[in-house]
């Protein structure tokens, strides 16, 4: 990561972070019509169209003063939506009950399972598979993603 997305990444989590959400990740690309931003915000709750307008005004507002960046022709707010992997404990309360692609690490070889969520405690989740309950310390999870099951 350059310096330049450092300082940005950074500026823009303190105003993120004021605003009551998480910054899941942040994207600078280079398109034919100039500079694009991409922010990822999540929190326990969700995130509604609500909150990424709120949060674009904000974050728009501020670029100018910042200095960090000559020109940018879009910035795009956004919830990181089911495809993108969970990053932080917090992103998990919400899907309590859903069912989840995990690679975890035991006993220092790496796993994958299909398992749904039953419960959170401290940094401990609990999955079942099978009928059976499987703890897992959130520092051992390696990727997890949500699976949309119909």
């Amino acid at each position: 990561m350059d310096i330049e997305k450092n300082k940005l990444e950074q500026s823009l989590r303190n105003l993120v972070e004021e605003n009551g959400y998480l910054l899941i990740d942040l994207a600078i690309l280079n398109r034919k019509g100039g500079k694009v931003i991409e922010v990822y915000i999540d929190n326990e709750a969700g995130i509604t169209v609500d909150d990424c307008a709120k949060l674009s005004r904000i974050l728009n507002d501020s670029l100018e003063s910042l200095g960090l960046i000559d020109v940018v022709n879009r910035l795009d707010v956004s919830s990181p939506g089911l495809e993108r992997d969970l990053k932080y404990l917090i992103q998990y309360k919400k899907h309590i009950n859903r069912y989840f692609k995990v690679k975890y690490t035991e006993s220092e070889t790496v796993k994958e399972k299909e398992m749904k969520l039953k419960l959170i405690e401290e940094e401990v989740l609990t999955f079942e598979k099978d009928g059976k309950e499987m703890k897992l310390n959130f520092n051992d999870i390696n990727q997890a993603k949500v699976i949309i099951r119909i």
